[in-house]
């Protein structure tokens, strides 16, 4: 069977291309062109949508949550659970032979008596002390919202550990990590096994290391 569809515009995912001829083969995508270099091919069922812009078939473009919650739950819990949810969707569409974890913390300042804000001398200004999880895109993985005055590694495992522990999950042909303390002028590398390991070496490490997986396939650095 074959369908012919034609519209104003199409998307291809890099480019545009304007009065589109787009060819089905038994359902299959057999050519793409213009009206201008093509006409109309004459023998088929032809769809024409003028003034639409056909583009790649897109799930799920408006949602209100995912893994059972929804947005207007509006907990933290909630909002982090459908944002790596929908962050790992994207993910496995293409997913880097390594995956590199940044976890910093930021300020949000405020201007009066907000509960849980305090001062903090090194941004020396009243505020909320969060801490973010990113992955190498930038896309936020986790975060969670803290007093001003706290650390900066202050709760770092409640965001890190569930995301090393993810991340080991997907990678079946885990090979253990690799943990780099970045105090030491030689940087030796020393390999390391689980995740309790890995937990008791971030803590030792009071933020200046570095982990790898063996495979190359995760890191992390704070």
């Amino acid at each position: 069977m074959r369908t012919i569809v034609t519209a104003e515009r199409l998307w291809d995912g890099t480019k545009l291309i304007d009065f589109p001829v787009v060819v089905i083969e038994d359902g299959q995508i057999a050519s793409i062109s213009t009206r201008a270099a093509n006409e109309v091919p004459g023998e088929g069922q032809v769809l024409d949508f003028p003034g639409a812009m056909l583009g790649p078939a897109l799930f799920d473009v408006h949602i209100h949550g995912a893994k059972g919650h929804d947005v207007m739950e509006a907990t933290p819990g909630a909002l982090s659970t459908i944002n790596r949810e929908l962050i790992g969707k994207a993910e496995a569409l293409d997913s880097p032979p390594r995956v590199v974890l940044d976890m910093d913390s930021t300020e949000i300042p405020v201007y009066g008596q907000q509960e849980n804000s305090a001062y903090n001398g090194h941004f020396e200004s009243t505020c909320y002390h969060p801490l973010l999880l990113f992955n190498r895109e930038g896309d936020c993985l986790a975060a969670k919202l803290r007093p001003g005055n706290v650390h900066s590694a202050d709760d770092w495992e409640e965001l890190l550990l569930p995301e090393i522990e993810r991340q080991q999950k997907l990678d079946l042909k885990d090979g253990g990590w690799m943990y780099t303390d970045t105090h030491q002028e030689a940087k030796k590398e020393i390999p390391v096994k689980g995740l309790s390991e890995v937990w008791r070496i971030l803590r030792q490490a009071g933020g200046h290391t570095r982990l790898r997986e063996q495979h190359g396939s995760t890191s992390s650095g704070h």
